[in-house]
């Protein structure tokens, strides 16, 4: 995830208010650290990662532990730290992201139908792209044959010629 929503009224919620009542606003500060590290990890963090996720965010162990267990902003669940405010915008973002690659494959597959509609508009037929391919080699089939006649056809003044004289020069 790139973003998450973020409350305009976060601070007024009562588990914050303890916390700033507290430890004020670095303690704040730990809490949107860690919230966001939650956030790139889908909203969990194994129990026994604390000391090493300490150490990467910068953040006091003993002011992380207090943070996690003491204002009940977090839950302990399968030995995963998780807030399931996370979890719930997690689960979110994910089926929002499916929702609109669906969109996306159904608009994907409209514009192909729509392609091989006009395609097949343009060769004389409405009922697809299959049978605009079929008309693209119709009319290629016809080219050939035509060019073909062009070279051997008998002009309109042959058919009243004799056989004889019309058959000169051709093989039979």
């Amino acid at each position: 995830m790139d973003y998450f929503k973020h409350d305009i009224n976060a601070s007024e919620d009562d588990k914050i208010c303890e916390l700033l009542a507290q430890d004020g606003y670095e303690m704040l500060g730990y809490y949107w650290r860690f919230i966001e590290y939650l956030y790139s990890r889908d909203g969990k963090l194994p129990k026994s990662k604390i000391n090493s996720v300490s150490w990467a965010l910068h953040m006091d162990i003993g002011k992380l532990n207090h943070l996690i267990y003491d204002f009940g902003l977090f839950h302990e669940v399968e030995n995963c730290i998780i807030s399931k405010r996370v979890l719930t915008e997690v689960k979110n973002f994910a089926e929002n992201g499916r929702r609109m690659a669906e969109i996306g494959r159904k608009g994907g597959q409209a514009s192909a139908k729509a392609r091989g509609q006009a395609s097949a508009k343009a060769y004389g037929s409405a009922d697809g792209e299959a049978d605009g391919q079929q008309n693209k080699k119709n009319k290629r089939k016809e080219n050939k044959e035509n060019k073909e006649n062009k070279n051997c056809a008998l002009s309109g003044d042959d058919w009243d010629k004799p056989w004889d004289q019309v058959s000169k020069g051709y093989e039979f």
